[in-house]
């Protein structure tokens, strides 16, 4: 999925679907840059889990 694995310049946000919070976590994952992600979710225990498997510098 090239909009989650390259470098875009301007201020853009993916929507992505998923399954299972691993494959999102694996999507996330599935770069080289991995500078900063964001997570907007109602669910805390979700949000947590993805904010300490994303392998990112910040994690909004």
């Amino acid at each position: 999925m090239t909009i989650a694995q390259e470098e875009i310049f301007g201020p853009v946000m993916s929507v992505i679907r998923f399954d299972t919070m691993e494959d999102l976590v694996g999507v996330a994952n599935n770069t080289i840059y991995g500078l900063a992600a964001a997570v907007v979710t109602n669910d805390i225990d979700k949000a947590l889990y993805v904010a300490n498997n994303i392998r990112a510098g910040s994690v909004w």
